[in-house]
């Protein structure tokens, strides 16, 4: 009894020195929950009373000119009509330095204030005629290359067998040397109108472009004769042939 009457006094003094109860706390918690999210409430209240007087493209434009000019938002809110204008200027003289067409037409200005806001696809339809233009020279040239390396697997030959004559003839006077120097020079002529002719190109891809297509026109000039009676191995030859003087004439000339 004595040792009950125990328990059940220690009991009591844990009660009554107890920190808060469990829902004691559960209650201050909601409390503070409840504080913060007025908080945030109020906060994003205030900053959607703020930014709803703010016109979105305006706002993504702003952005893109504090970017561009490195200077803070608020500094191109103050100017962003001019900041604008300078901006479209800046892009304008891009594409006219890349597209000396637009910049001859953009000396009208008539024209300039009408294609002010459409230089980009105005550019773009340009670039297109360019490679259009050039994807024929690049044609041209490789059939021109193709000539020169016709002229070159003649040329071997001649400079192959030369020496054999030199006993009879003489070095000054051998037909075969002649001949083939004649061939060298007007080679050599051909090859300088190729290169001429072949396109620029602004980087490694653009120049291999260009490259295929100048064989391409090669293959398709020999083509036809595949379709001939026996003419097979003669589009074959009109293929390979100008491939292999071409080699020749450049070993050639390197000495």
């Amino acid at each position: 009894m004595q040792a009950s009457d125990d328990l059940l006094n220690k009991a009591a003094a844990i009660r009554d020195n107890a920190s808060p109860t469990s829902l004691e706390q559960a209650q201050a918690s909601d409390s503070l929950l409840d504080n913060m999210a007025n908080g945030q409430k109020q906060r994003a209240d205030l900053v959607l009373d703020v930014v709803t007087k703010v016109n979105p493209d305006k706002a993504a434009k702003a952005n893109k000119l504090s970017r561009q000019f490195g200077l803070n938002p608020q500094t191109v809110q103050q100017n962003q009509d001019e900041l604008e204008r300078v901006a479209r200027i800046r892009e304008a003289q891009k594409l006219m330095h890349a597209s000396p067409f637009l910049a001859r037409q953009m000396t009208d200005p008539a024209f300039a204030a009408i294609a002010q806001d459409d230089l980009h696809s105005l550019g773009d339809f340009e670039k297109v005629i360019q490679v259009l233009k050039n994807t024929g020279s690049a044609g041209f040239s490789g059939l021109q290359r193709a000539s020169a390396g016709v002229v070159g697997a003649v040329q071997a030959p001649l400079e192959l067998a030369a020496p054999a004559l030199d006993p009879l003839t003489g070095v000054d006077k051998n037909p075969l040397r002649s001949a083939a120097e004649g061939l060298s020079g007007y080679r050599k002529g051909i090859e300088a109108q190729a290169k001429a002719n072949m396109p620029k190109a602004g980087g490694n891809i653009e120049a291999g472009f260009y490259s295929g297509i100048g064989s391409l026109a090669t293959n398709l000039a020999a083509l036809p004769l595949a379709f001939l009676p026996g003419g097979q191995a003669a589009a074959l030859t009109a293929m390979t042939a100008p491939v292999g003087g071409g080699a020749y004439g450049e070993a050639r000339d390197k000495g």
